[in-house]
């Protein structure tokens, strides 16, 4: 663990990953939304998201975390 935060930040991302993927395996109708000739299930697009924040929140707080000091 280099900073806090980063296993917030490792959740999204996987979970995000992992949701989209779990997504395409279904076959029950559900909502959808299109964009750019792709039709994605509500959860592909929430997941997208998702894994765009936690992608977000490691690079911020990595930048932020305090670096040591060399001599």
């Amino acid at each position: 663990k280099k900073f806090p935060g980063q296993g917030a930040a490792a959740y999204l991302i996987l979970y995000g990953l992992f949701r989209f993927s779990v997504e395409f395996l279904r076959s029950d109708p559900r909502g959808a939304w299109s964009f750019m000739n792709t039709t994605l299930a509500t959860s592909q697009w929430i997941s997208m998201v998702a894994v765009a924040a936690g992608i977000i929140i490691y690079i911020v707080l990595n930048r932020r975390s305090p670096r040591p000091i060399e001599d």
